[in-house]
């Protein structure tokens, strides 16, 4: 076994190339295991930083909404099953049974909650 990989592993703390016996890393095909897996993990997180620049876009409501239309589950369910808009200020929020997102933390009515109505469910 080598004594240390590409990925900074070590013979303590061995990778999956180090396990697997293989002596020599590469950055060009065919990849190593673990150039294989940073390049994965590059492109996921390319791909946050491409969805967050656009969220940054958008303010709170256009963002809730854009999430309630798309946001989906593995199996194609919708994520958001439960959306409502505060009788007093407009704001709107979406809620599923892991979690609630709104547009204004505090109702502009001068009190400090929102009135929430059902408007929709799917």
């Amino acid at each position: 076994m080598k004594d240390g990989c590409c990925c900074g592993a070590t013979k303590s703390n061995p990778c999956i190339c180090m396990k697997k016996g293989i002596t020599k890393c590469s950055s060009k095909a065919p990849k190593c295991p673990c150039y294989a897996e940073k390049d994965k993990k590059s492109g996921k997180k390319e791909s946050f930083e491409k969805a967050w620049n656009v969220v940054k876009e958008l303010d709170d409501t256009e963002y809730i909404m854009q999430s309630w239309i798309n946001d989906t589950n593995q199996d194609g369910s919708p994520q958001w099953t439960t959306r409502y808009k505060c009788v007093d200020c407009g704001a709107v929020a979406i809620a599923n049974d892991g979690g609630f997102i709104d547009s204004d933390e505090f109702c502009a009515d001068g009190e400090e909650d929102h009135d929430w109505e059902v408007v929709e469910t799917q």
